[in-house]
Parts: C-alpha cells; structure tokens; sequence
C-alpha cells in the first residue's frame, strides 16, 4: 500500500512545504496538486509506503523523473497493486 506521494523539489507557496498528498487506498488514488506553471511531465516523486508493505517493490524507476500520464504499479510478491496518480496544476485565485 502506498500512504502518500511527494514532491520534494516542489514547495508549496502557502506552506512553504514539500509538496505531499496522500493515497485514496479505498480508491487506489493519488491527487496531487502543484504550483501553476510546474513542469508536471518531468517530476521526480517520493513515495511512502504504509508499514504493511514492508515487501512492496515498485515496477518504475523512481529516482528518475516521471511524467504520471501512466498509473503508478506496486507490486508485493505475486500480487500487483495499481495506483492511478492524477497531478493537477493548481489554479490562481
């Protein structure tokens, strides 16, 4: 089980954290939401993993930037897990 996805290299202006949003397990989804005018094809996330998935593995590269247009898979031995991960621009107000 994924329990959050993040952005480290992103801070969030009104926070002034990383940018972080946590897994929908019920859904199997991530909605993050970026800065306006974030590069949201080339992102290099940081995923957190519940503690009942000390065997997850992951199919992707990780440490490499992504462009989320795919689901993000997990996979726990024979059992594979997908996650949709949606990455929105957040709108000015």
């Amino acid at each position: 089980q994924i329990y959050a996805l993040s952005f480290p290299e992103i801070i969030d202006p009104e926070t002034g954290e990383p940018v972080r949003a946590l897994a929908v397990e019920s859904a199997k989804t991530i909605r993050v939401e970026v800065p306006k005018g974030t590069n949201i094809t080339h992102l290099t996330p940081v995923l957190e993993l519940s503690p009942d998935s000390y065997n997850a593995v992951f199919t992707q590269p990780w440490d490499t930037p992504q462009d989320f247009t795919s689901p993000v898979s997990s996979e726990d031995k024979s059992k594979t897990v997908t996650y949709t991960v949606t990455v929105v621009e957040r709108q000015e107000d």
